[in-house]
């Protein structure tokens, strides 16, 4: 069951069990939340009480469902056109059928609701690829001695900047020096670094 599902399932038991609740002192309330009508037929206690269990019995099992995670990602329904970035870099627009193919295509990214986003994304790859042309290896030893360096955005100066750490590894590249950061920088260029990798996007202003 979906989170939305098991969200909507408790709140409509829940509101079964203050309706009940409310109709044994002789009220019911509107869909307003306002309570101005007297129920006209009382309830007996037996009854109620009945009622109140089986209630109370369905959202106990309804709270040992398994509740699915909804992905926020957008998803094509059948006969919905989106875009791929084919291995050679061309982007290639597909109608949705639910195959292995399209699905296979939306669980590792590659699936786009625009040719923009597509072209993004295919950008962003091609910034990456150039800047791990002066990173460091993936095996790169932490020790909590060395320096590791890597690129970031001062939102403040607005500028690309370079920061070092020893201990926690939270970018997705590193450089062994400074200097090989700043050759990185000059090489692919601030705007692209900017826009594609650190995925900053432009002032309004």
């Amino acid at each position: 069951m979906t989170k939305k599902g098991y969200w909507k399932n408790l709140a409509y038991l829940v509101t079964k069990v203050v309706l009940t609740t409310f109709s044994l002192n002789g009220i019911a309330m509107k869909k307003n939340a306002r309570i101005r009508q007297k129920v006209r037929k009382q309830m007996k206690r037996s009854e109620y009480e009945k009622k109140m269990a089986d209630l109370q019995s369905q959202i106990e099992e309804l709270k040992k469902v398994k509740i699915e995670e909804e992905d926020k990602r957008w998803k094509p329904t059948i006969g919905d056109s989106y875009y791929i970035i084919r291995s050679d870099g061309l982007l290639v627009p597909y109608k949705w059928n639910d195959s292995d193919y399209d699905n296979g295509c939306y669980a590792i990214g590659n699936c786009f609701k625009t040719w923009e986003e597509a072209k993004f994304a295919r950008e962003s790859l091609k910034v990456l690829a150039e800047l791990r042309n002066f990173s460091e290896e993936d095996d790169a030893e932490w020790d909590g001695e060395i320096r590791h360096y890597h690129i970031y955005y001062d939102f403040d100066g607005d500028a690309v900047r370079v920061d070092w750490n020893k201990v926690y590894a939270c970018a997705e590249l590193y450089f062994a020096t400074e200097e090989c950061a700043e050759r990185a920088i000059e090489a692919v260029g601030k705007d692209r670094i900017k826009k594609y990798y650190l995925r900053i996007k432009e002032s309004e202003d």
